[in-house]
């Protein structure tokens, strides 16, 4: 097991996803598993060997190294926060890509579907998904398994002890099994994640690893600058300084700074004091009641000061999708806003919802919650949950 720490927009998720593209693109790691022909014959429909020899039967898809992954996010709802779905998906991707792993849950199966039939039970609770992973150790052929977790912070807290403690005994060295699992789980720092994880041997924190990246990535901004002829290479230079002291391994901020600076720059009439005092006017955190999600909630407040209707319609819009326990459609939040705020003093005999119901609400979204708030396929996500998260 390989445990990932960092901080909030320290390049967890996005070094998640690169693992997951560099093994599936990894010729070293067999791909395909090893043909036996003789478990390639299939018996007669009458044969007593039939039954025996069919489940064992090598298709030439099957995968000897299965990449499984899971995304928790609270933008996604309780559909990516909840450990039994979680399971369950693990379990599907692992089983979907190798036929011979079906006879380890066949019996469990059968029995399953039978209690099912007669409603006495769930079909697979969330202890059926752990005990279907485990029968992986009794495999009778060579199979490698990666389980990449991501953001194990932002799963429910309910059972995610528990299932910290089941990975990690997952992930235990078996002599006995012809399966090897390789787990791989990213997470902030957490009092309970950080107690469960503590025998972990392979932990890196993030923040203390990043410095020569971040060093590469405001290099390549300073050269970008400097060849779009904005700035000078010098003055950028004690910008650079500014920021490799004060990033401890945060990319996000990083990028936020380079962002605002720019933008000073692009307005023009900058002078090597203004741009000095404006770097270290901004936030050193992104969280926290100074940080830059604060500011930029503070931005939206003063730049619509005047505009009560736009400030209202801005928190009914982040209360929604804030606290929805699944992310909201545009039409559901369209029908959310048609309806009053102040019921106590509305005259229902009179009100009409239609007339009422805003249009082009990807446009108000936008305008009234900056970058809050995003229209995803026509569903509403929400980075203001992951603000009040941090």
């Amino acid at each position: 097991m390989l445990w990932l720490e960092g901080k909030p927009g320290s390049g967890k998720s996005t070094l998640a996803k690169f693992m997951v593209k560099e093994l599936e693109n990894d010729p070293s790691l067999p791909q395909a598993g090893q043909r036996n022909p003789l478990q390639e014959r299939t018996p007669s429909h009458n044969s007593p060997q039939r039954d025996k020899v069919e489940w064992i039967y090598n298709n030439p898809t099957d995968k000897s190294t299965i990449i499984a992954r899971f995304y928790y996010s609270f933008r996604g709802g309780n559909t990516q926060t909840n450990h039994e779905l979680m399971l369950r998906s693990i379990v599907y991707q692992i089983w979907s890509k190798n036929s011979r792993l079906f006879p380890l849950i066949r019996k469990h199966y059968r029995m399953l579907k039978d209690c099912y039939a007669s409603e006495r039970i769930s079909f697979w609770s969330y202890n059926d998904l752990m005990c279907a992973l485990e029968s992986l150790c009794g495999v009778d052929f060579d199979l490698r398994t990666f389980i990449i977790v991501d953001g194990m912070d932002e799963s429910n807290n309910d059972r995610r002890v528990d299932i910290l403690k089941f990975l990690l005994n997952l992930a235990l060295p078996n002599p006995k099994s012809s399966c090897i699992f390789n787990i791989f789980i990213t997470s902030r720092p957490e009092n309970n994640i950080n107690s469960g994880l503590r025998q972990v041997p392979h932990h890196i924190k993030l923040q203390e690893v990043n410095e020569e990246d971040i060093r590469m990535v405001v290099g390549r901004w300073i050269r970008r600058m400097v060849s779009e002829d904005k700035c000078k290479e010098e003055i950028l230079q004690k910008v650079k300084e500014y920021i490799m002291e004060h990033s401890h391994g945060v990319f996000m901020w990083v990028t936020l700074v380079q962002r605002d600076l720019e933008q000073h720059i692009d307005d023009g009439g900058y002078s090597n004091s203004s741009l000095d005092t404006r770097l270290r006017s901004l936030p050193k955190e992104l969280g926290g009641k100074d940080g830059f999600y604060r500011a930029m909630v503070n931005l939206l407040v003063e730049k619509y000061k005047e505009n009560q209707e736009q400030q209202e319609r801005g928190r009914r819009i982040l209360a929604w999708v804030t606290f929805a326990e699944r992310p909201i459609s545009v039409t559901e939040l369209q029908d959310a806003l048609a309806t009053p705020s102040k019921l106590g003093i509305t005259d229902f005999s009179t009100y009409v919802l239609e007339d009422n119901r805003p249009h082009q609400l990807d446009k108000a979204i936008l305008s009234s919650c900056g970058g809050l708030a995003e229209v995803n396929i026509a569903i509403l996500l929400s980075t203001f949950k992951l603000i009040m998260h941090s």
